[in-house]
């Protein structure tokens, strides 16, 4: 009888990994971390951009009917001004000369409240409208309201508004460009007490100026 015999090779170890390897493992997830980083900031900087130009052009969808609403809502006509400022950095509105085309921004005029009774005539020169108000009516004349007499065209900037007292408001007028000078103003004598056909109405308007800047 013939035997055979044979040997069992011995088991390798497990290697590990070589510097070689280890580098370019390394080098492969620093290229795929570089590249998810780099995606996600350009997303980010996409979205941030998409969002602001939406956001601008809602803001401009808004003003656009906010002045339309204004301007239909208007007793006035629309109006070309400048606008300036003085030393003290207070905006001032100034109406653009006639045949002028440059302005910087439109003026239009809401109506606040009115129309109300002149309680008392206004001798040439003066500086106060005195205005005939219920308390019932709801209404308190305001600084920087603009006060309307068609009658004797009168359009002025209220300056100041003093105390109600027998349902009179006192109101001190400047100028229509809104500069702090006092103007002089002359309404002629009533025919008659308020109220009669003669009596002289006010108005009270708010202004509203839309301005263009930066282009």
């Amino acid at each position: 009888m013939s035997t055979f015999s044979y040997s069992v090779p011995p088991k390798r170890k497990a290697g590990a990994f070589t510097l070689t390897e280890l580098m370019i493992a390394t080098g492969l997830v620093s290229l795929v971390g570089l590249a998810f980083i780099v995606g996600s900031n350009f997303m980010l900087r996409s979205f941030a951009h998409t969002m602001a130009i939406n956001f601008s052009h809602l803001e401009a969808r808004n003003g656009v009917q906010q002045m339309l609403y204004t301007i239909h809502n208007s007793v006035s006509t629309t109006q070309l001004v400048s606008v300036t400022s003085d030393a003290g950095g207070v905006r001032r509105v100034v109406p653009v000369a006639s045949g002028v085309l440059s302005s910087q921004a439109l003026a239009v005029q809401t109506l606040t409240g009115g129309p109300f009774p002149v309680a008392v005539s206004a001798s040439s020169g003066a500086s106060v409208i005195s205005v005939l108000i219920n308390s019932n009516q709801g209404f308190t004349p305001a600084a920087n309201q603009l006060i309307l007499v068609p009658t004797h065209g009168v359009e002025k900037f209220v300056q100041s508004v003093g105390s109600y007292a027998d349902s009179k408001y006192p109101v001190t007028i400047r100028d229509s460009d809104g500069l702090s000078t006092l103007e002089a103003i002359s309404i002629a004598p009533f025919t008659g007490t308020p109220p009669t056909e003669n009596v002289v109405l006010a108005y009270f308007t708010r202004p509203t100026v839309f301005l263009a800047e930066n282009g």
